[in-house]
């Protein structure tokens, strides 16, 4: 999929795709940043808002929180709504990785959500033609997330309320793995864990009921039906060294669902949680650049020894389906 430049930083977007109930993510493309996150509030939001009236939509409301500030075009109760579980998100997020020994702090400075009214308003300001199944992205280079209210168009409010909030959760995870110090924004990390870990950040409730790190149901249903057909599991090697299937339709939903898996099974297990937090703190964009298959096995172990790993743990959960 051929990039987009619009300027001298090329960094990454991750865009979230839904469908119905269910929403799995797409594809990743690049696109120029603007603003480092060192910049202050005030200029970081003033960029976004000349981005927005460049694209001729109304004048940016903002709302502003603990950890966060909310602008854009959608309603106040939307806008208002996605600050507040992105408040709880955070204080979660921070909870639980701190809890498992994970080096994570408070941001230095609040991020930043661009929360607008519908799809059509979400393509304008994001300068491309994005499929009606995208429904909102990480921008790393800004720094900042967006996506709209998926419940404009919708006759099924209670499927897009759903819908909205793991969009939220999910983009928002992606978010915090960078402002909290869990990530290098400027490491050459694979997106078997930069897709596990906002997955394994998705699965939280509005309400908190579930929170952070609980089985992500719709990920596990990919598995399990993979099984079921008879169709084999990606190789964890695989999946680390190349992110081709992430966006190869033939193995894009297995790839995502296998990377909740491999988060899920080696945060569940301390030995493995440990592990990863030597990995994840081996990427270092100060350091020469390691092969990738060559890190992961000194971090974690022997890759074929893991694939045996997450298969038991997928049997294990699959019972209890």
């Amino acid at each position: 999929m051929p990039s987009l430049c619009l300027g001298p930083q090329i960094t990454r977007r991750w865009w979230f795709r839904s469908t119905a109930t269910i929403a799995l993510v797409g594809s990743v493309r690049s696109w120029a940043g603007e603003l480092p996150l060192a910049e202050p509030d005030s200029a970081r939001l003033e960029l976004l808002r000349q981005q927005g009236a460049e694209a001729g939509l109304p004048e940016f409301r903002q709302h502003e929180g603990k950890r966060y500030v909310a602008l854009g075009t959608a309603p106040n109760d939307f806008m208002q709504g996605a600050l507040t579980l992105c408040e709880g998100l955070a204080d979660d997020f921070l909870d639980h990785f701190r809890a498992r020994e994970f080096q994570v702090e408070a941001p230095p400075a609040r991020m930043t959500i661009v929360a607008l009214s519908h799809h059509d308003e979400f393509s304008r300001f994001l300068r491309t033609d994005l499929p009606a199944d995208v429904t909102g992205i990480y921008e790393i280079g800004s720094n900042y997330l967006a996506l709209y209210d998926g419940r404009s168009g919708s006759p099924a409010g209670a499927q897009a309320e759903r819908a909205n909030s793991i969009t939220l959760f999910h983009e928002a995870t992606h978010q915090l793995t960078f402002n909290t110090g869990l990530l290098d924004r400027n490491a050459d990390i694979p997106l078997a864990f930069l897709e596990g870990l906002a997955m394994y950040g998705e699965v939280r409730r509005p309400r908190g009921r579930a929170k952070i790190g609980a089985v992500n149901r719709e990920r596990l249903g990919v598995l399990v039906r993979a099984l079921q057909q008879g169709k084999a599991l990606l190789p964890i090697a695989d999946l680390i060294r190349t992110d081709a299937p992430f966006t190869e339709a033939s193995t894009v939903q297995l790839a995502y669902a296998q990377s909740w898996l491999m988060i899920y099974s080696l945060m569940r297990n301390p030995q493995a949680a440990e592990r990863l937090r030597t990995y994840l703190n081996a990427f270092d964009s100060a350091q020469p650049v390691r092969p990738r298959v060559e890190l992961a096995r000194d971090c974690l172990g022997e890759l074929d020894q893991l694939d045996q790993y997450f298969r038991g743990v997928l049997v294990r959960l699959s019972r209890g389906l």
